[in-house]
């Protein structure tokens, strides 16, 4: 069994996202440190409240790395908060 790294990151990053019939943000595309990394599968969602601020987290699968994004709906912004490597 191999150990996971977890990295921290806390940068501001740039999305592309589709609306879901259920009105769901579907996160497909999202740009750091100059690449555009496509989103291959969403493993997980959730939301939190930070105050009055609903954030929207995603854990989205890109390659062999696993990253968790997150959208703040009162900035409007996205953030990558951490990836997860095997």
């Amino acid at each position: 069994m191999t150990a996971m790294e977890i990295v921290e990151l806390g940068e501001t990053v740039q999305a592309g996202v589709v609306f879901a019939e259920s009105g769901r943000l579907r996160p497909v595309w999202f740009a750091w440190r100059g690449r555009r990394m496509a989103v291959e599968k969403v493993n997980y969602a959730w939301q939190e409240r930070d105050g009055g601020v609903k954030i929207y987290h995603f854990a989205v699968q890109v390659g062999g790395t696993v990253f968790e994004i997150a959208f703040d709906s009162s900035r409007f912004t996205w953030r990558i908060l951490r990836s997860y490597l095997e």
